[in-house]
């Protein structure tokens, strides 16, 4: 069945920035990070026209929020049952409930109707280097749940692994087994950077 999840304060070689991931392929449904999946944000495109100016981060963040909200609601019309990911930037159908057969087709009508998801512009330096504590503090929740944690790297070398797109970039999941990822997610959600970013332009 086809997912969409989101990748927190992640950045590698198949994506770019942090923002919703479209995962195309069918998954075993056991929460792994989805790898050959097509980011939102790998091509750093605003959406706009070159000429105009580019959206502020709160933008962003609302246009990705719209998206998510009327891909859940096009899909639960479809009478397929779905959650938000802790972050609020993604979206996965909801275990509890069954999943008919059509729910692949339901996601690919669902897509067409709404069009590819908002792509943000690519983060700088400065704007990562804004997101470390998210990482610190999710890296603090993930142990202090018991689960295991890789070292988290300095700001400098987080930052430099973020902005480059390295495939040894940080992430908090790396050494949880697959079929519990997903409750560690839901244990310690991390904020998505646009978001992080958009409330310190709004100051919320």
């Amino acid at each position: 069945m086809e997912k969409q999840r989101h990748r927190p304060l992640r950045s590698g070689s198949a994506i770019a920035l942090v923002a919703i991931l479209l995962t195309v392929a069918c998954t075993s449904g056991d929460g792994s990070p989805q790898r050959g999946a097509t980011s939102a944000t790998s091509s750093g495109a605003t959406g706009t026209d070159a000429s105009q100016a580019p959206l502020s981060r709160a933008q962003e963040f609302r246009a990705l929020t719209e998206y998510v909200n009327n891909m859940i609601d096009c899909l639960e019309a479809d009478g397929i049952k779905m959650r938000k990911a802790p972050d609020g930037l993604g979206f996965e159908p909801d275990p509890a409930y069954p999943q008919g057969e059509g729910a692949g087709q339901s996601f690919t009508e669902c897509n067409e109707e709404n069009g590819p998801p908002p792509e943000p512009r690519p983060l700088t330096a400065e704007e990562w280097s804004a997101a470390y504590p998210e990482a610190e503090r999710q890296s603090r929740c993930l142990e202090q749940n018991g689960f295991p944690v890789p070292e988290l790297p300095s700001r400098e070398t987080w930052v430099q692994d973020m902005v480059t797109g390295s495939k040894d970039s940080y992430y908090a999941f790396s050494e949880i087994s697959p079929d519990q990822i997903p409750s560690a997610q839901r244990a310690c959600p991390a904020k998505d950077v646009v978001q992080i970013l958009a409330e310190a332009e709004t100051g919320g």
